[in-house]
């Protein structure tokens, strides 16, 4: 029999019952997914709410839509899908329908609106909940006049760069891979730009030209008008990066697609050869080499008078005069997922792969695992990619049904493992889980009566990082890890945590109202938890936001933040006002800011050591309030200040 266990965080345990099986756990990384709507309910949401102006006035005919972003590192491509589209009417209202209920989405989900003689919003609601039959207000979408960056683009000589093209990308968050609003312009016959309306915060420019290396600058912008460039950017010329990829038998490989973080993507021709343009000497460049049906490689170049110092991921570095890579076929784990009774194909909602190896007396030792992409082209059938050669395990979940498990043989070198098959039993009173878990369970009620329908989450809070987590340009506590997340209906619950681990919060959002959390505590091995949980009623903050530039007022924001992962944000007012509604009971950290702005209390990051020595204090110059049930906190200063 296969040994059962269950995923844990450095604790020995007993996996079975009959003490046939244990597990060492060493270092974990889970990485949660929130489930799609199809795992979680068929019925489907909407998302509303008003586009206005900075008077308050409703703007019509704005185009709205919801898209989901997403960010693969492994290969540097940026993606993004529609979700949904509408337009405004005349009172300034849109209704996104028939969207998938989600719980604090990853992708993550934008809502962007553009309208005529405004600035592009990208608006991101981290706690974006939507929920099934259910309509979602995000309330007022305030649209902010347009900022415009201006300047002149010349080559190394002072004459104009005519037809070089600037892309301006304004971050709607400052971490690398998140999502940006992305505006281009080409350079007049005199060199000279003015970009397409921007939104205030962090500017990227990047500026690519024929046979000149790609210049990019950095800054702020805001508040809105035209911002001049005081320098000119002065194009030097490029060294091109020449080089040949080849496939595992040697052949030269076509359509393999070369990025980088800020040249243009290229693609190898016939002969599988390629030439990087908008390189400069002295440039280290990272590039990914990525085909589908083969492994992506990653290497970084360095242009030196020598020729290209190549690095690869092992950190072996080789000087040659041109790259050769050479890509090996994608190894993938292929399987079919069947119900246990009837053999009948079994829609997959997600596959967490695990690495292990065996020890002696069957001991299994954890390495890490996580939640992987996957294809499945038809249902039942799946296909999920993997790059070491070892041993796996997969854990399969699908709507309606436990999850499941099954163990990879062996694997000595990278290649296709077919034939896996999954047989999942359906959830009912009289089954059980086939892969033991830690399991809370409870009943949810609001004034003693049951809650009709909502959102149950397990929180865990993220590492104390030194990296700032920043909320409208000012340093927050981090938003948490959702591990895992589930409707529930008439107030009963039921939800497994996928690894046994301290301080555990327990999170229930119903639509409209503030959400209650329980917390922390703990989860033995198997343990099943009972907690009940009676709904809490919100309270509010209210406040004034005084020492704001008439140039920034109705244009900054307030946020407000606990230690315990709560985070959320408001408009603060043209007079200065704010408030915040629907806050859970506790202790918050309230601030004023705009991401144009650079928090002093952000540590400058240049070094590994910056981030464990520059921790940021999160609650410094934060004024302090405790939110308590059914009241509002009235009278709350804050003094704005640039840093």
């Amino acid at each position: 029999m296969a040994p059962r266990w269950v995923l844990s965080d450095g604790w020995l345990m007993n996996a079975n019952a009959c003490g046939a099986a244990r597990l060492i756990l060493g270092f974990m990384l889970l990485v949660a997914a929130t489930p799609s709507a199809a795992s979680v309910a068929s019925t489907r949401g909407s998302l509303a709410g008003t586009v206005v102006d900075p008077d308050g006035r409703p703007v019509a005919d704005a185009h709205v839509a919801l898209t989901a972003h997403d960010f693969d590192g492994a290969t540097l491509v940026e993606s993004e899908r529609m979700l949904a589209e509408t337009t405004t009417d005349a009172q300034g209202r849109f209704r996104l329908a028939d969207l998938d209920p989600v719980y604090r989405p990853r992708p993550k989900h934008i809502v962007r609106v553009e309208a005529e003689g405004f600035a592009p919003l990208g608006h991101i609601d981290e706690a974006l909940r939507l929920f099934p039959g259910v309509e979602v207000d995000l309330g007022r979408l305030q649209l902010d006049p347009p900022c415009y960056v201006t300047g002149r683009v010349l080559d190394a000589d002072g004459k104009p760069c005519s037809g070089a093209q600037v892309e301006c990308k304004v971050w709607l968050n400052r971490v690398v891979g998140d999502a940006a609003l992305p505006q281009t312009v080409r350079c007049g016959a005199d060199g000279r730009f003015r970009s397409p309306p921007l939104p205030m915060g962090q500017v990227w420019l990047s500026v690519h030209a024929a046979g000149h290396q790609v210049a990019s600058q950095h800054f702020a912008i805001g508040p809105p008008g035209d911002h001049p460039l005081a320098e000119p950017i002065r194009l030097a010329p490029d060294v091109p990066i020449r080089g040949t990829v080849v496939d595992e038998k040697g052949e030269p490989l076509a359509g393999v697609s070369i990025r980088s973080t800020h040249t243009r993507r290229v693609v190898t021709d016939d002969p599988g050869q390629f030439e990087v343009r908008g390189c400069g000497r002295g440039e280290s460049l990272p590039l990914v080499f990525a085909r589908d049906g083969y492994q992506p490689v990653a290497v970084r170049v360095q242009l030196g008078d020598d020729g290209l110092h190549v690095r690869d991921s092992s950190g072996n570095v080789e000087t040659v005069p041109e790259i050769e890579i050479q890509l090996e076929p994608r190894a993938y784990f292929e399987g079919h997922a069947v119900d246990a009774e009837t053999l009948a194909a079994v829609k997959i909602d997600r596959i967490t792969v695990c690495t292990f190896r065996r020890l002696d007396d069957r001991t299994i030792q954890v390495g890490t695992c996580l939640t992987s992409k996957f294809e499945q082209p038809r249902p039942g059938y799946f296909r999920v990619p993997y790059d070491v050669p070892r041993e796996y395990h997969l854990a399969v979940a699908a709507a309606g049904y436990h999850d499941a498990e099954v163990f990879t043989p062996p694997i000595e070198r990278l290649q296709t493992v077919d034939g896996l098959r999954v047989e999942l039993r359906k959830e009912s009173p009289d089954t059980g889980p086939q892969i033991q878990t830690q399991r809370v369970t409870g009943r949810v009620t609001r004034d003693g009566q049951p809650v009709a329908a909502g959102w149950v989450s397990l929180w865990q809070l993220p590492r104390p990082l030194g990296l700032p987590h920043a909320l409208h340009g000012r340093v927050a506590e981090a938003s948490p890890v959702v591990v895992a997340c589930k409707l529930f209906e008439d107030g009963t619950y039921s939800i497994d945590a996928p690894f046994q681990r301290k301080d555990w919060y327990l999170v229930v959002e119903e639509n409209g109202r503030a959400p209650t959390q329980l917390g922390p505590f703990d989860l033995a091995a198997n343990e099943r938890k009972q907690l009940d949980v009676e709904c809490t009623a919100g309270g509010g903050v209210r406040g004034r936001v005084s020492g704001v530039p008439d140039a920034w007022r109705g244009l900054l924001w307030a946020i407000a933040f606990t230690k315990t992962g709560l985070r959320t944000q408001t408009r603060v007012a043209s007079d200065g006002t704010f408030a915040f509604k629907d806050l859970a009971p506790g202790r918050y950290g309230i601030k004023v800011g705009h991401a144009a702005f650079d928090d002093v209390d952000a540590p400058q990051i240049s070094s590994r050591a910056d981030v464990e020595q520059k921790r940021p204090d999160r609650w410094k110059r934060a004024v302090t309030v405790d939110v308590e049930p059914g009241r509002t906190v009235e009278g709350v200063a804050l003094e704005f200040t640039e840093r």
